[in-house]
């Protein structure tokens, strides 16, 4: 057996040099993300890295096509640091290349940026666009970081600086602007998602839901990915928070989907409050008041009572001196 497993395993891809032709990087950094080659780590000759810029000359779409396959690849943490110490990832992509070494011009401790992005992309869905997200999502912290009075550092709006900065590099690119607005979407709004706690209410969930629209699933899937932790309980708590997350977005979806209600035997109600026989005038208003239901205009779930004054503050509309503006009972001034 042991035979067997050893003939029928693939072979390892051999160590392979740095390349030293600037236009071959974006190949190189491919097959070392897809595991087709094995980088020994080494940086490429300082003539390669002079040369860095004619990456270009390999054409946008093709640049384009080689970063999302690098991006969806199963080791795309080496195929990126590779493009960085050749210096082709600040030829391509300067917002990113920022990142590396940010935390050392601090003076006070925070992430190492480089490093989380890093992480994120690999634990990322391997979805070149949900990627994109994550190698971008921290670069707006760059040109927002400050410091207080106490040593706090902080980050304000970093989210919308760096989808502003995704649709620039998208644009440099010549990226489709379909995915570019698709994957600036989620960098601007993906702490929403990771802001969820369990004690919020529908009414939050359900704005969330509203606000996200079509890119829910994006977020969510970048929200699993976007977090820096050794701790095993911090991360299976993330996890935890998404699927409950995921479970009351599908409950509010489903119970959304199934039309509300009146109350169980309200056209025998009607008939008593409003003195009239079962007959076609209760199926009129029945109806009535299932369309003001449908339309919002009534509780989800209306009593009895509620209905009935309902409709007869709409019959008082139509008609001020008919009976139904009057009950049995109340006197006419």
């Amino acid at each position: 057996m042991i035979e067997t497993a050893a003939t029928d395993a693939s072979p390892a891809p051999a160590v392979a040099p740095p390349p030293e032709d600037p236009t071959t990087l974006l190949a190189f950094a491919r097959g070392v993300a897809e595991g087709d080659l094995a980088w020994s780590g080494a940086a490429p000759s300082a003539a390669c890295r002079r040369e860095a810029a004619r990456v270009l000359d390999a054409g946008m779409a093709e640049i384009v096509a080689s970063l999302d396959a690098t991006l969806a690849a199963t080791e795309p943490a080496q195929g990126l640091e590779l493009l960085r110490v050749s210096g082709a990832l600040a030829i391509l992509l300067p917002e990113v290349e920022a990142l590396h070494g940010f935390h050392r011009s601090c003076r006070v401790h925070h992430k190492d940026l480089w490093a989380h992005t890093l992480e994120v992309v690999e634990r990322a869905l391997p979805d070149p666009d949900i990627r994109w997200a994550a190698l971008m999502h921290d670069v707006g912290k760059v040109p927002t970081r400050t410091v207080d009075e106490r040593g706090r550092v902080s980050f304000l709006r970093h989210e919308r600086v760096g989808a502003l900065l995704m649709r620039g590099a998208g644009a440099r690119l010549a990226m489709a602007p379909e995915r570019i607005e698709r994957i600036a979407f989620v960098i601007e709004h993906h702490a929403r998602v990771n802001a969820y706690r369990r004690d919020w209410s529908d009414r939050a969930v359900r704005r969330l839901v509203r606000e996200a629209g079509v890119r829910l699933d994006d977020l969510m899937a970048f929200s699993g990915a976007d977090y820096t932790t050794r701790r095993r309980e911090r991360a299976s708590k993330i996890r935890g928070n998404l699927r409950d997350l995921r479970s009351r977005v599908d409950a509010l979806a489903a119970a959304d989907a199934t039309p509300p209600a009146l109350p169980h035997r309200m056209g025998r109600a009607l008939c008593e409050a409003l003195h009239i026989a079962p007959g076609p005038e209760v199926g009129r208003h029945l109806s009535w008041l299932e369309a003001e239901l449908a339309a919002g205009r009534l509780p989800p779930e209306p009593g009895v009572d509620e209905c009935v004054a309902a409709l007869r503050a709409e019959l008082a509309r139509r008609d001020p001196a008919g009976p139904a503006a009057h009950p049995a009972g109340e006197e006419m001034g």
